[in-house]
């Protein structure tokens, strides 16, 4: 029978946690240890246990979690008088509240400390999913290992996480970090008889003991910081470029920001405070798990209609935030999986709040529906979305200052074109245009379905206002260059200053993402404006933009063909054969056209017998081309074969021809 874990979880006093050892089954990815470390050991101090002389008898681990702040085990603070070691500095702590049965501690310091707060996890992990842990072993300070989630416990009434890594003197009371360097748990325990058996505190007892301790003035010279003054941070924070170096101006205003927001999270008591730092966090998805703590806690506090829904709505958006992650994820990959679970976690969380989040009429509330439509949306079932966003597309629904009823109107369009209903989709964006301003990009997006659909006339129109818009769009000139061309009337000046103004914002762009579209749809802008050229007689021109095209799109057989073109109308006859010689290799030979038109760059050579050829090969692809067989009949004629010529001019008289093809079929019968 297996042994009760209560009765055999042997707190080991200060002997507890991660040692810093490699663990062979999760040693693959090294440098996401290094960023876990480099961005949260600051974070983690030793702590020495003095006796009554002063002399320190015993060690531990501490992690700052606020303002002069942090946790630890109860167990560590019990057997002496703990001090913070600061390099050769030793700074007095103070115990302001103990959890003797998650064996937690809360501690004070009474000078401010450079290091920031660890941000807390909103979740529990999941078995598999990969932790990382930094302590103090043997007095080692600041070491790292990593390790796997292998179960959640529950025994004796107590939660416990079971984790893979070993266990060694000096880390107790350490962080267990996830990938993303969030505190998911407290290092505490091991099995006396179990080998690698391992345990630590859920994080959710770590807000537990901060919220008991804010609401009893425990922690009497902890104040929240002023919404205004978080609001200034994550403002900051916004202005900054992003970077991922830990001491860019990006990663310190972030870090400011994360702090202020899990304080203020932690001893906020308002409920309207609470709401208003729930909507900073759904602003700021770096602070999402603080977001929905403060979510969750309004709604515990006082639990109505509206706190139920942000609660729900931010749950969602930790929802997006996984889909998002997942997106980025190498495929396949255990940080796909994880985010990919994660994001169902959290839909499944706020569709069962949204569910249940009703009016006094027992109808779902606005916000509700959004987030239920949202689900939906993530999980592919765009039926299911439609339904709920149309009911509340027809009046205005806020959450967070965020227009929930924009989003909807324009999910609708998106579900619309996922079912391939385009018309549907085009009378929502339509409904969209009446009752807000589109962005570039929704023109953008138009741009894409009426393409795909192959209105090109308004697709074409739609590009051109997203260029408009935002120069960011400027590569959508090179879509309404390629659209004004297919389009079923060619507008041939749009085709050209569109695909000009294409090339002259893609010289300007320094946009990566944005080049990659240069790169692909500026070349089919040249090959269009080629031809538009070409008809013209614009040769050089013409010319120049069919070898843009063709660096680019190499053995393109269209661009191969025009480019024969205009050989042959600038008598470059040699230069003709070579090129329709290579388009017909690059079509596989399937285009009559292709083949007459190698025949008449022979004919003008006077190279009859391949002439002919062509010419043959032109009648068999399209037996009714009349002026492939009327020339076919001078090729045989010039090379003295008189009866066979006048048989093909036979059959070309029998074919539908233009009237001076006819005369010409006529002269030569005469003949």
């Amino acid at each position: 029978m297996r042994a009760n874990l209560t009765s055999k979880l042997r707190l080991v006093g200060l002997a507890l946690i991660i040692w810093a050892g490699s663990v062979p089954c999760c040693s693959q990815n090294p440098d996401a240890a290094k960023q876990i470390y480099k961005g949260a050991a600051d974070s983690v101090f030793l702590v020495y246990l003095n006796d009554a002389s002063g002399s320190p008898t015993a060690l531990g681990t501490a992690f700052v979690v606020g303002p002069r702040t942090l946790i630890t085990n109860a167990h560590v603070v019990s057997s002496g008088t703990p001090v913070l070691a600061v390099g050769p500095v030793r700074i007095p702590i103070r115990v302001v509240r103990r959890d003797e049965k998650n064996d937690l501690a809360l501690l004070r310091v009474d000078v401010d400390l450079t290091s920031t707060a660890l941000p807390l996890r909103d979740t529990v992990p999941s078995p598999g999913e990969r932790v990382y842990a930094i302590g103090n072993p043997e007095g080692l300070e600041k070491s790292i290992s990593e390790g796997l989630i292998s179960a959640v416990r529950s025994e004796g009434g107590r939660k416990l996480l079971q984790i893979s890594s070993p266990i060694s003197h000096g880390s107790s009371g350490g962080p267990i970090l996830d990938s993303q360097g969030r505190v998911v748990g407290v290092a505490v325990g091991i099995l006396p008889d179990g080998e690698n058996l391992n345990f630590a505190v859920p994080v959710e007892f770590v807000r537990e003991i901060e919220a008991a301790a804010a609401r009893s003035n425990d922690v009497e010279d902890a104040v929240a910081p002023q919404i205004p003054d978080v609001e200034v941070l994550l403002a900051r924070k916004d202005k900054e470029a992003y970077s991922s170096d830990q001491d860019s101006p990006y990663q310190l205003a972030s870090a400011k920001f994360g702090q202020a927001m899990h304080t203020a999270v932690t001893l906020t008591r308002k409920v309207n405070d609470l709401r208003q730092l729930a909507c900073l966090g759904v602003r700021s998805w770096d602070a999402i798990d603080d977001g929905i703590a403060a979510a969750r806690n309004a709604y515990t506090s006082t639990p109505t209609v509206g706190n139920s829904a942000l609660l729900a709505y931010s749950l969602y958006q930790g929802a997006a935030l996984q889909y998002v992650s997942a997106a980025f994820a190498k495929d396949g990959s255990d940080e796909q999986h994880k985010a990919q679970e994660a994001e169902r976690r959290f839909l499944g969380d706020a569709s069962k709040i949204a569910l249940q989040t009703k009016t006094a009429n027992g109808k779902l509330d606005d916000v509700a529906i959004f987030v239920l439509g949202g689900a939906a949306d993530q999980l592919r079932n765009f039926a299911g979305a439609t339904e709920y966003f149309e009911k509340i597309a027809g009046h205005p629904v806020q959450e967070c200052g965020n227009d929930l009823r924009m989003l909807a109107m324009r999910d609708l369009i998106s579900e619309a074109a996922a079912l391939k209903h385009d018309d549907e989709a085009e009378g929502w964006f339509r409904k969209f245009t009446q009752t807000y301003s589109p962005s570039a990009s929704d023109w953008n997006s138009e741009g894409d379905r009426r393409f795909q659909a192959k209105d090109y006339l308004v697709a074409s129109d739609a590009y051109e206002r997203a260029a408009a818009a935002d120069a960011g769009y400027g590569y959508d000139l090179c879509y309404a260059s390629v659209g004004r061309f297919l389009q079923p009337s060619t507008d041939e000046d749009k085709v050209l200053s569109d695909g000009r103004d294409c090339q002259d914002a893609s010289v300007k762009n320094s946009d990566q993402n944005s080049s990659t579209e240069y790169e692909k749809e500026l070349p089919v802008a040249h090959l269009f404006m080629g031809i538009v050229l070409e008809k013209r007689g614009v040769y050089s021109g013409a010319l120049e933009n069919e070898k843009e095209a063709l660096s680019a799109l190499p053995g393109n057989s269209l661009a191969l063909a025009t480019e024969a073109d205009i050989f042959a109308d600038t008598a470059r006859y040699q230069e003709c054969v070579s090129a329709e010689q290579a388009a017909i290799a690059a079509s596989d030979g399937k285009y009559a056209d292709n083949h007459f038109k190698l025949g008449y760059c022979y004919f003008e050579l006077e190279n009859w017998a391949m002439a002919e050829t062509s010419f043959r090969k032109a009648i068999q692809i399209d037996p009714s081309n009349a002026t492939a067989m009327y020339d076919l009949g001078l090729s045989v004629q010039r090379q003295g074969f008189t009866a066979d010529a006048r048989h093909w001019f036979l059959e070309a008289s029998k074919l539908k021809a233009d009237p001076e093809t006819r005369q010409k079929i006529q002269d030569a019968l005469r003949n």
